[in-house]
């Protein structure tokens, strides 16, 4: 099924859900992005030289196995929450999943610096208790909400040029002003919106 995905032939979520354990599956598609929404934004991010892929609160990493295996850069996911991570981490070695690393960590404290593009699915949602909830690990604050979303508009707009953004369904705020939209809800998929960094 993986080298279906790698070899370009068509795979369901359904199908490639099967990787991760029960728990993760039933999560899917609330908080992991489809296939079809994955590959279309990994291929605009990767679309650079040397690109390092970042994933903001990548849960159990199906972007950044999606991106890995349908395009040549390196996907690195970061997720709070250790099982999640740590889980993925496992499933990438066993798979042998190349170009893919994942970090425990709050994304909102790393160095974006180092990233050519980012990956937003709005990552801080859950934070409104509008959806249901991966585990109890996060307790809904808006307040917590608001300033994890302010703390990603300030790491945006202190990108380089050049750097590519995909968000899936915003990340809840409005991009810098130095982002220009490149197109909006691309192939027809409601809420995928690719940007560029340009002069401030």
């Amino acid at each position: 099924m993986l080298l279906d995905l790698k070899e370009g032939r068509e795979v369901s979520d359904k199908d490639f859900d099967q990787i991760f354990d029960p728990k993760t599956r039933k999560a899917s598609q609330t908080h992991w992005s489809e296939i079809k929404t994955s590959q279309i934004a990994a291929n605009f991010l990767a679309d650079v030289e040397n690109a390092r892929v970042l994933d903001v609160g990548s849960g159990c990493g199906k972007f950044c196995f999606v991106g890995a295996l349908t395009t040549k850069a390196h996907f690195t996911g970061i997720e709070m929450r250790k099982d999640l991570c740590v889980a993925a981490r496992t499933l990438a070695k066993d798979l042998k999943v190349e170009r893919l690393s994942f970090v425990h960590a709050n994304a909102l404290e790393a160095d974006w610096s180092e990233f050519t593009s980012i990956y937003l699915f709005n990552p801080f949602y859950e934070n409104l208790g509008e959806i249901s909830r991966i585990d109890s690990d996060i307790v809904p604050s808006k307040k917590k909400y608001l300033g994890d979303v302010g703390a990603t508009k300030q790491k945006l707009a202190q990108l380089a040029v050049g750097t590519r953004v995909a968000t899936y369904h915003g990340y809840g705020d409005e991009m810098p002003a130095s982002y220009f939209l490149q197109q909006a809800n691309v192939d027809c998929i409601k809420g995928l919106d690719f940007w560029i960094k340009g002069e401030a």
